[in-house]
């Protein structure tokens, strides 16, 4: 009986260990993991990239943050020479990213990263207040790299990989 609960206990102990550390640490420390499993494939050259998200709209944003996040080297190409995209360059004056209705509800439209970027923001948020935020975002990730001016023409494929 004794033996059981040991064994129990070390399980708990080690399960919450595995969270903490693959799980939680990478969030707050905004490090990338080292390959932790030892898999050859996740070892990157300074011009490999596990992820290579393609324009800097929110949703591009977004998803480059969120691998950045993981622990992925993470490339985030845009065309532009900063990251507002088309909320900078169609010069919106009044948006309201918080809410939303569906079905006659009133809901809240931003979760997660996308709260992040637009969470601070009041109706009729300005195209500079926008650009601050983003950059701030990914700044603090030491994971994601940004190349601006930059326009994808075409990619190799070979064995499975994007080269």
């Amino acid at each position: 009986m004794k033996n059981e609960r040991l064994i129990k206990n070390a399980i708990v102990i080690a399960l919450i260990f595995i969270t903490l550390w693959f799980g939680i640490r990478p969030i707050f420390t905004r490090e990338p993991l080292k390959n932790p499993l030892g898999r050859k494939d996740l070892d990157m050259d300074e011009n490999e990239y596990a992820t290579i998200v393609i324009g800097s709209e929110p949703e591009g944003i977004a998803s480059a943050l969120a691998s950045a996040r993981t622990g992925l080297k993470t490339l985030l190409i845009t065309e532009d020479d900063n990251l507002g995209s088309y909320i900078t360059s169609s010069m919106i004056s009044k948006m309201n990213p918080q809410r939303g209705n569906i079905a006659n509800q009133k809901v809240s439209l931003n979760q997660g990263i996308y709260h992040e970027i637009f969470g601070n923001f009041e109706v009729g948020f300005s195209a500079e207040e926008y650009k601050n935020q983003v950059n701030k975002l990914v700044e603090k990730e030491k994971s994601l790299e940004v190349l601006y001016n930059s326009e994808l023409i075409g990619a190799d494929y070979e064995n499975g990989i994007v080269k």
